[in-house]
């Protein structure tokens, strides 16, 4: 799991990296110019020694957005 982390962090386009609980051991957010961009960047992250599924979701809209909450 470190190792997965680590590899995760080096990678640029990865602008959040987050370990969560669930089906998931990952929850990672990205931003690339065209879905060719995507692939290789999915490949990637596949190779990543420890890796063993990914799956991609695509933002089609931002129904609401907001990040001032106060804990």
């Amino acid at each position: 799991m470190k190792q997965v982390t680590q590899a995760l962090k080096r990678i640029p386009e990865l602008f959040y990296v987050a370990r969560v609980s669930g089906k998931a051991d990952f929850d990672t957010n990205f931003s690339v110019k065209d879905m060719q961009s995507a692939r290789k960047l999915i490949d990637r992250i596949k190779a990543i020694d420890g890796v063993t599924d990914t799956d991609m979701v695509t933002v089609l809209e931002y129904v609401k957005e907001r990040y001032d909450y106060d804990w």
